[in-house]
């Protein structure tokens, strides 16, 4: 997976920090203008860190893309939450609180962000 620098951000718990990274395929799909929506397979992971300069994350959260009617009310997208050594899912969801926030962006496939920037899957 390749790194997708972001800024800080009050989503996943309040923490302000985090590194996301996505897959091959939601890089692809990240760049493509317009964004139209993202390939089965497609992964993007959100590292939450205490602080900015954090060397391992607290919690690990996921969202993976299933196949066509897998989740509908999430557009077939699978949400996990995993702990901070990525060694144990906490958490997995197809509704709830995941599905709630991220319906929010409906219209972005489920997914915040808009606009990548010119260099594929960056911003």
């Amino acid at each position: 997976m390749e790194k997708i620098t972001t800024g800080n951000s009050d989503i996943h718990d309040q923490s302000p920090y985090g590194r996301v990274y996505a897959n091959d395929l939601a890089l692809k799909d990240m760049a493509a203008k317009p964004r139209l929506g993202f390939t089965v397979g497609a992964a993007i992971v959100r590292e939450r860190l205490s602080e900015a300069d954090s060397p391992k994350p607290n919690l690990i959260a996921a969202m993976v893309k299933g196949k066509k009617g897998s989740n509908p009310k999430a557009n077939d997208w699978e949400f996990l939450i995993l702990d901070g050594s990525a060694t144990r899912i906490l958490h997995r969801e197809k509704r709830g609180v995941c599905v709630e926030c991220h319906s929010s962006q409906r219209s972005g496939d489920f997914v915040f962000g808009g606009d990548y920037g010119s260099e594929p899957g960056r911003r």
